[in-house]
Order: structure tokens, then C-alpha cells, then sequence
């Protein structure tokens, strides 16, 4: 929902050109590019992925519902605005690296090996859906009244999200010294499937193992290629949208459900196709 908000906000609410919007999306994937690896790490050897999980939904509600006063405070615009929405932008995006890394451990740690393809091919499936879902509510949100509450539902999504996780914090805060100590002696007697190993530089190393195979290059190399068409076309789209052709903000979201419903049918036929 967030990540389709952003660049409707930028450019209907702040006037925004390309530059806002390519910065915007850009700080996503910056953060797991940048800090990917070495917080998967830090979470996987802490073993408390559910922890990480549950403090990234508390942070970036916390981070909506400051934007939400901002702009109920009228000051959501112009150069201010702006600011608000890059360091909202830059937060999210590190919150979001700690929920997907911690996520992965959590799967990796609960799952027997045999099932781990079936589940991450599930929870992508689901995690699509939940996209699909989420501009769907944007739609029916800029619909119904301005973007401040748009901001306000997100934030209601992500308290959810860690109310979800077993109790989230509450559940956290009861365990207490008990679930550190509990970790410890598991940790004393097995490995965790999820475990990396490695120093400082496993990040430097798994780079490094990555060129070293052709098919991993050329699968990479692709990748980069699809996901640098796909950051371009974002860039441009909502600005030539909102902007040049006017299109109402909730019709441009309204077409991004569409898109979201294709994404959960190609993930479903994915999911089941590596399950295979």
C-alpha cells in the first residue's frame, strides 16, 4: 500500500517531477542492496527473527501515522514535504530489509528442508496478494477522501501486521531473559537450518561466489536488467500520469490493481511450478 502511495503523494500532492519519484523508489532497493546481507546475518545469529519482524511493522506505523500529522498540520508540501517523504521513503526501506530478512530465517528455521521451496513459494504468493489487497484499500482510501488517510490505514496495516506475529511485542515482552536463555541451549546444541556463517566480509564473499558462476551471472545480469526497465518505467509513469495526463489519483491506483492481480496469478503459477 505504501509503495504504491508514495509516488501518487509526490506528484498529485507535492507536485513532484521524476527526479522525487526516482529517488523514492530508489531507497527501497538501496537498503537491500546495502544492508541485506549483513542484517540477515545479525538476525539469523540474535535468533530472534519474530523480534525483527514485529519491531519493522511498529516502526513503519509509527513513521505513517507522523506523516498523517504532518499532513493534517499542513505542512506536507513543497520542499518540507518532500524531505518528509524521502526520510519516510529511506525508513521504510530499512524496516522493510529487517521484516524480509527475519521472515526468511523464520522459514528457514520452522520448515523442514524439503518443504522450503513450497513455503517461499507460498509466502510469495501471499505477499503478492497482499499487494494486490492493499492498492485495492488505496483506491477505495483516495476514493472515499484526501491522502491524509492514506497514510493513517497504512499505519493500521502495520500495527495489524505485528499483532499478527504471534502477540508481536506483547508476546515479545513476556518472554523476556526466558526466550534468550531457551535460544542459547538450542543454539548449544544444534545449527539452525537458516545459519550463516562467516566473518565481516560473507557479504564480499557471496559476491564473489555469485560471479564465479556463469549461470548465476547470466540469471543476475538479467535480473538487474528487468528490475532497471521496471524502476524506469515507475519513474515515469505516475509523472506522465497524475501530472501531463491528469488521471485521478484513485483511477492510476485503480489500474495498479490490475497489474497486482496479474502478479498474484504469475506468482501462484510460479509457486506451484517450483513446488514441482
Amino acid at each position: 500500500m505504501v509503495r504504491g502511495a508514495l509516488p501518487v503523494v509526490a506528484v498529485a500532492v507535492i507536485g513532484g517531477g521524476t527526479g522525487l519519484v526516482g529517488v523514492l523508489n530508489a531507497l527501497g532497493l538501496a537498503a537491500f542492496l546495502l544492508l541485506g546481507v549483513r542484517i540477515g546475518r545479525v538476525i539469523d545469529r540474535v535468533g530472534a527473527p519474530e523480534r525483527a519482524m514485529a519491531l519493522s511493522s511498529v516502526v513503519r506505523g509509527a513513521c505513517g501515522l507522523a506523516v498523517a500529522l504532518m499532513a493534517w498540520g499542513g505542512v506536507l508540501h513543497g520542499a518540507i514535504g518532500a524531505a518528509a517523504l524521502i526520510v519516510y521513503a529511506a525508513v521504510v526501506g530499512v524496516a522493510d530489509v529487517f521484516y524480509s530478512s527475519g521472515q526468511g530465517v523464520l522459514v528457514a528455521r520452522r520448515l523442514p528442508r524439503e518443504e522450503l521451496r513450497r513455503g517461499f513459494g507460498r509466502i510469495q504468493t501471499w505477499a503478492l496478494t497482499g499487494d494486490g489487497l492493499g492498492r485495492l484499500a488505496l483506491a477505495a482510501v483516495l476514493a472515499w477522501g484526501s491522502t491524509r488517510w492514506v497514510w493513517v490505514a497504512a499505519a493500521a496495516l502495520y500495527f495489524l501486521s505485528c499483532l499478527s506475529l504471534g502477540g508481536g511485542l506483547i508476546a515479545w515482552a513476556r518472554k523476556g531473559r526466558g526466550a534468550r536463555a531457551e535460544r542459547q541451549r538450542e543454539s548449544g546444541t544444534r545449527r539452525p537450518v537458516g545459519a550463516l556463517e562467516g566473518g565481516p566480509d560473507v557479504g564480499r564473499g557471496a559476491f564473489h561466489a555469485l560471479l564465479a558462476s556463469a549461470p548465476l551471472r547470466r540469471v543476475t545480469v538479467s535480473n538487474a536488467v528487468a528490475n532497471a526497465a521496471a524502476m524506469a518505467a515507475n519513474t515515469v509513469l505516475p509523472v506522465m500520469a497524475l501530472s501531463v495526463l491528469a488521471v485521478p489519483p484513485q483511477w492510476y491506483v485503480g489500474v495498479g490493481v490490475l497489474g497486482a492481480l496479474g502478479g498474484v496469478l504469475g506468482a501462484a503459477v510460479g509457486s506451484a511450478l517450483v513446488a514441482r
